[in-house]
């Protein structure tokens, strides 16, 4: 069974620590030299904003209750799920690869220009390479876990604070055999901590 603590971000299977993408992605993608005062403020309002989206996509969310930091993102949420989004089939669903040992909660698997595509959520002023790395991950996380097939595209959809937003998609072939090396690596030095 998968378990989450989200104050230290750590994931368990059937009691055991198992790697999640995030903490993975640590070595490529981090923000040192970042004020934490700035880290977290980005953090809550991209915390806010999920929540926002998966309300909305769940038909739950009072629009009236968003604040004005919100709104402009989930505006563009809401533009390209009228112009580009079909169904949510998963919404940030924790999983757990059994075959590759890492967990992870990807933010949508949904018909976009398949029947299912992995779709990660930006609220960050840039979409970095590295995200190629990550929805790889979700990819792979998502068809050990019956969700997706091997044909899913894999996309991620920055939100502006002006109501729009930017779709990339990430086709880099080498997205997913780089974030086995960040897991090899992370596990190589779990055996062999303390040595």
């Amino acid at each position: 069974m998968l378990t989450f603590e989200p104050v230290a971000h750590e994931y368990h299977w059937n009691g055991k620590p198992v790697p999640g993408i995030t903490r993975l992605m640590e070595p490529i993608h981090s923000y040192d030299g970042v004020p934490d005062w700035v880290l977290e403020r980005k953090a809550d309002l991209g915390k806010a904003v999920h929540l926002a989206c998966e309300l909305f996509d769940a038909d739950d969310l009072v629009e009236e209750s968003l604040d004005e930091r919100t709104a402009g993102y989930f505006e563009g949420w809401k533009r390209f799920r009228r112009e580009r989004g079909g169904a949510v089939l998963v919404s940030e669903s924790q999983m757990y690869h059994p075959t590759m040992g890492y967990a992870g909660t990807p933010d949508r698997a949904m018909a976009v220009d398949t029947e299912c595509d992995v779709v990660e959520i930006k609220t960050t002023a840039t979409l970095f390479d590295a995200v190629g790395i990550q929805v790889a991950a979700q990819k792979e996380l998502m068809i050990a876990n019956g969700k997706c097939t091997r044909d899913s595209k894999r996309f991620a959809v920055q939100l502006k604070p002006n109501g729009t937003y930017t779709m990339r998609e990430f086709k880099e072939s080498s997205d997913y055999p780089v974030f086995v090396s960040l897991l090899t690596i992370h596990n190589w030095k779990t055996r062999h901590a303390g040595h």
